[in-house]
């Protein structure tokens, strides 16, 4: 016997029963009702990779400006800035160099995190450039 529940879930009824349930997970029961849980492993497993949010500082070429920021895609962002695409403060003040980041898993984490940030005054920003990036590099050639 053979039965396909919904597109995810696959029952295979023989001499032992087969259930595949989201195509990563196996319970197979045999004559002594032995149930086995296995995790299969995909080839696309290693290539999934989880969303990581950014904050992150920029300033202009004399360091006289600064701008905090969140974006999913810091790379992307950075070259938005850099390029002028997004119009606003950054374009108008030409803010293009990546002085400070932080990466985070959760969104809501970032998002405190950049609101902490921005509520900090312009000294509190520059200590906090300066424990990672004394010299002002422009961390956007690192990425």
């Amino acid at each position: 016997m053979f039965f396909v529940i919904a597109r995810s879930v696959t029952i295979v009824i023989a001499r032992s029963v087969t259930i595949v349930i989201a195509r990563s997970v196996t319970i197979v029961i045999a004559r002594s009702v032995t149930i086995v849980i296995a995790r299969e492993q995909s080839d696309r497993s290693n290539l999934v990779k989880e969303k990581q949010y950014y904050i992150y500082i920029m300033t202009n070429k004399r360091n006289t400006v600064l701008y905090t920021g969140i974006t999913s895609d810091l790379k992307k962002r950075s070259w938005e800035h850099k390029e002028k695409i997004i119009e606003g403060f950054t374009k108008r003040y030409n803010i293009n160099k990546l002085v400070y980041y932080e990466v985070f898993d959760d969104v809501e984490n970032a998002i405190l995190r950049e609101k902490q940030i921005m509520a900090g005054s312009r000294n509190k920003k520059i200590r906090l450039i300066k424990t990672i990036n004394p010299q002002w590099r422009n961390l956007c050639e690192e990425l």
